[in-house]
């Protein structure tokens, strides 16, 4: 009936002012959405608070993911407001998109009736697939319509770095959680060699996969990004592993690092300033 209402007013004398509005309905259309499935959702699951959650997460993330996708096919109201249904318009959702993963890394996820596997559970999996979508709307970022708001791309791209390291070592506090039965709690899982042993090793393939990426992209700013994430390990190992001195985690945690860096060395080594590209010019007639 909203619709309805904005495709008459198009026709009359309001459409100065039914960007506004299309915003304003397109948000409350998902706030309404989000929360009729979290109450259903809460009603009929027995874990009911991991339920929720799933919904506050699982339906903005559709409905970004489906006007960046397949918006474009509908002539109205996507293509006559491209602003709001796929430039600027989706700002909003995209930020809460970026909290609810942070928020929901405060959950251990309790699966009832189902054993623990790590990202093969509802709330990691949504996790997985919101955090391809902000991907893929970073990726495309200069192409979406009407950027009125300019966003700083380079920042952007820091803060979606930080945050899929939040995430993913949140896979991982949540597995040793479930197979070392450390409390889920940041004081337990920081005492927990296993995790920090863990923690160190994921981040180096983290680290070993984005320089590698960049190597051969010849991006110099990723490189370093991976550089910088790999320095972080090593002042881990000394200034927190190394506590563990004499324990298997701790050997496993420098020999394993140590290997990786080596490999890092021999895949991604720092691609040259104008990316591999120039060659001098062939004499014509040579």
């Amino acid at each position: 009936m909203q619709y309805r209402l904005l495709y008459l007013g198009q026709l009359g004398a309001l459409h100065a002012g039914l960007p506004v509005w299309h915003q304003l309905t397109l948000t409350l259309a998902a706030v309404l959405s989000a929360w009729s499935l979290a109450w259903v959702a809460s009603s009929w699951w027995p874990s009911g608070g991991e339920a929720a959650w799933l919904a506050w997460g699982a339906v903005p993330s559709l409905l970004v993911a489906g006007l960046l996708l397949k918006g474009e096919r509908l002539y109205w109201p996507v293509q006559v407001y491209p602003q709001v249904y796929r430039g600027d318009g989706l700002l909003p959702f995209v930020g809460f998109i970026a909290l609810w993963n942070l928020a929901a890394c405060s959950l251990p996820v309790q699966p009832v009736g189902l054993p623990y596997l790590p990202l093969l559970n509802p709330l990691e999996l949504v996790q997985a697939l919101s955090l391809l979508l902000l991907a893929y709307w970073l990726r495309g970022l200069s192409r979406w319509p009407s950027r009125a708001i300019r966003l700083p791309e380079a920042w952007l791209q820091l803060g979606f770095g930080a945050l899929v390291l939040v995430v993913f070592s949140t896979v991982l506090a949540r597995a040793v959680h479930h197979w070392q039965d450390v409390e889920y709690a940041l004081g337990a899982l920081f005492g927990s060699m296993v995790f920090q042993t863990s923690v160190s090793i994921l981040w180096t393939l983290m680290a070993l996969g984005l320089m590698t990426y960049a190597q051969r992209r010849a991006e110099r700013v990723l490189w370093f990004c991976g550089a910088a994430l790999l320095g972080l390990v090593v002042v881990k190992l000394f200034l927190i592993d190394l506590a563990g001195s004499g324990t298997l985690a701790r050997i496993v945690s420098f020999v394993a690092v140590g290997g990786l860096m080596l490999l890092i060395g021999y895949l991604a080594p720092l691609p040259p300033r104008d990316g591999g590209h120039s060659q001098q010019p062939v004499a014509e007639g040579s």
